[in-house]
């Protein structure tokens, strides 16, 4: 059984997949993912204020804490920003 909290991560993390038109099902058996694409800087900031107001909403985290807990997502799985874009 999956948890509320895996199933939030996993909606997290497909939305990221979803400027490539993937989503964790494609990637599941590469284990380098997260290493193979890039976001804009838009993508990501879209991606993080999505993130971030899913914690809130389906866990019922405060802002401060949904920030924190998005820092580590982004940590672990986050596309890193295109060089061009910073």
């Amino acid at each position: 059984m999956t948890s509320k909290t895996d199933k939030v991560l996993l909606e997290i993390l497909n939305k990221q997949l979803s400027y490539f038109n993937k989503t964790v099902d494609d990637v599941k058996d590469n284990e380098k993912w997260y290493e193979e694409n890039s976001f804009t800087k838009e993508q990501y900031e879209e991606w993080k204020n999505f993130s971030i107001e899913l914690l809130r909403k389906k866990l019922k985290f405060n802002k401060t804490f949904a920030t924190k807990q998005f820092s580590w997502i982004n940590l672990m799985w986050g596309f890193k920003i295109k060089e061009n874009e910073i």
